[in-house]
């Protein structure tokens, strides 16, 4: 049986196992393929009027060109820029500027002249990201707005705005699953939260809220129309960054899984103290039957232990504060944590973040380990690392300057990186990538010798793991990412196995574009049988010149894709 041959529900359930390059290829065989693989291939059209191709794309959606894509195949509309850009916009309309250019308006009419009859073409688009620059081109918003909002599949708008205010043409939309709102200027003088609260009003089944307040209560004043008129959105996920009050959200939480709440804001992010919302707000969620299953937080206040301890349930948790130590943070409460609010979710967890830049009290220790220990399911572990952990060892501490007698580290001290590795690898194999980040005691004064002391511990970080070797008979190790705290700098460390000792040991890793299937046949001795021969029928030989000379490699994102990587990361005891 040919693959033409079959339904096109079996060939795009086929298709969902091969990667966006294979159905470009498998279009190229047939009509059949050609038209089924459409809606995988052909799913999303970008308009931007800085793209010099951007004619093509309207000549194509048209019907004048000899590429004609699948109309009803376009799910997604990105709608990036409706005018050229000119640098810098505030002087773009002075004719004395070196960048003024007296054609530009009638290129951007011209311009809209061809979108607006390619717009009307798109009736199958359920899912519209637009980006508004400025208040420019207001008419320009109006005649889109009235032509997308009329889509009958719409079902998702994600809004992105720099520097603006009212946008009017945004209460022509209704009925949304999901709604994105997001913009870039802290020193607009206004922003269209009026005309969102009519959006959401007119959306009395939206699913999914995501909102990045400017504001003081801005989150408030978005969701006072469904208060006045008592209707209670069923929300699933949530996530609001930059938000000082989430009272507002609880007559909407009756449905809710996921949710990400940065609470601080950008008022005062260190201090949970100033924001008694925040217990009060997990209070009144211990009243409700909500289990959430993926939750994100900046603070961690008293109520919120209480309330992850009256339910079971719980995926995905991450509590981070970027650049920073909340005053909340203690022993007693990480403790508490672990051993009292992550009581009921051992049995669910598969991923845990807690993080941060400049607080050691959550980094790793025995007690966590032992927790950790008792979550079956758990695949993926960030936290932090002191700079003792850092070190090959404990240093020896000097009583008094008169005693030279040395006082030994006690149990309770920092372990070193080796010593937590190793745990991690024995007592956690369910674990597949461990994030690590080197973490300081405070931030200091200047800010650029903070960053120089981290920079200082990743390179200490780096050489520590660079020495490490397992244990006898370790059979697997997790992945391991890491960089300095209060950095973007991330690394990827792979498992490798020497040849000559036969231990693991790791391998600092570059990025790399290889597709994931080939690089997967190079290493076929860590991959299950079963999957070996599908493989090698879907491509062809692979460079051996890529190939790493002294070790075998599993790459990460092998590891996640799960037509290759879904049984146990084992050893084989041949290296064929």
């Amino acid at each position: 049986m040919h693959l033409d041959s079959l339904a096109p529900e079996l060939i795009l359930q086929v298709a969902e196992h091969l990667s966006r390059r294979h159905w470009q290829r498998l279009r190229l065989t047939c009509k059949v393929l050609s038209e089924t693989l459409a809606a995988l291939v052909v799913n999303k059209i970008s308009i931007n009027a800085d793209r010099e191709n951007v004619t093509d794309l309207f000549d194509s959606i048209m019907g004048r060109s000899v590429l004609i894509p699948p109309i009803y195949a376009i799910k997604a509309l990105d709608i990036t820029s409706l005018c050229e850009t000119v640098i810098p916009p505030s002087d773009s309309d002075d004719k004395s500027h070196p960048y003024y250019d007296p054609k530009r308006p009638e290129r951007d009419e011209a311009f809209m002249k061809e979108l607006l009859p390619v717009l009307l073409r798109l009736t199958h688009v359920q899912k519209i990201q637009w980006v508004i620059h400025s208040d420019k081109a207001e008419s320009s918003l109006d005649q889109v707005g009235k032509i997308v909002s009329s889509y009958p599949l719409l079902e998702s708008l994600k809004i992105v705005v720099f520097d603006y205010g009212s946008i009017p043409s945004l209460r022509l939309f209704r009925n949304l699953l999901d709604l994105d709102y997001g913009g870039y200027d802290m020193l607009a003088p206004t922003s269209p939260i009026d005309d969102l609260c009519h959006v959401i009003a007119q959306s009395p089944k939206l699913r999914k809220l995501s909102f990045e307040s400017k504001w003081y209560r801005e989150l408030d004043n978005l969701l006072q129309p469904c208060s006045a008129a008592g209707i209670q959105l069923p929300l699933d996920t949530i996530v609001i960054k930059s938000c000082n009050s989430p009272l507002s959200l609880l007559p909407h939480v009756h449905h809710l899984k996921i949710l990400d709440i940065t609470s601080s804001g950008n008022y005062d992010r260190y201090n949970a103290s100033r924001h008694p919302d925040l217990e009060r707000f997990w209070l009144e969620m211990l009243q409700t039957d909500t289990a959430i299953t993926q939750l994100g937080v900046d603070h961690v206040p008293p109520s919120l232990i209480q309330y992850l301890k009256s339910y079971s349930g719980l995926e995905t948790f991450r509590f981070i504060a970027s650049h920073g130590s909340p005053s909340d943070v203690s022993r007693n409460m990480s403790s508490d944590f672990y051993n009292e609010a992550l009581a009921n979710h051992r049995a669910t967890l598969k991923k845990l973040t807690i993080w941060f830049d400049y607080a050691e009290e959550w980094c790793w220790t025995p007690d966590i380990q032992t927790a950790l220990s008792k979550c079956t399911v758990l695949r993926h572990v960030k936290f932090g690392v002191s700079r003792a952990q850092i070190e090959e060892g404990v240093p020896p501490v000097l009583n008094s300057e008169e005693d030279n007698t040395v006082e030994t580290p006690a149990e309770t001290d920092p372990l070193p990186l080796h010593v937590i590795i190793h745990r991690v690898a024995k007592e956690c194999p369910s674990i597949r990538t461990l994030d690590l980040r080197s973490t300081l005691a405070e931030l200091l004064p200047d800010r650029f010798e903070s960053y120089t002391l981290q920079n200082e511990l990743w390179d200490a970080f780096e050489k520590s793991l660079g020495a490490y070797v397992s244990e006898e008979g370790v059979k697997s190790l997790p992945f391991i990412y890491g960089g300095p705290g209060g950095s973007g700098y991330e690394c990827l460390f792979s498992p490798v196995l020497d040849k000559e000792t036969k231990k693991l040991k790791y391998q600092k890793r570059r990025r790399s574009k290889t597709n994931n299937l080939r690089r997967a046949l190079w290493t076929n001795w860590m991959l299950h049988p079963d999957y070996t021969g599908k493989l090698k029928a879907l491509l062809p030989e692979h460079d051996p010149d890529d190939q790493e000379p002294d070790c075998k490699v599993v790459s990460y994102e092998d590891f996640h894709n799960p037509e290759i990587y879904t049984p146990p990361y084992v050893l084989s005891d041949t290296e064929d």
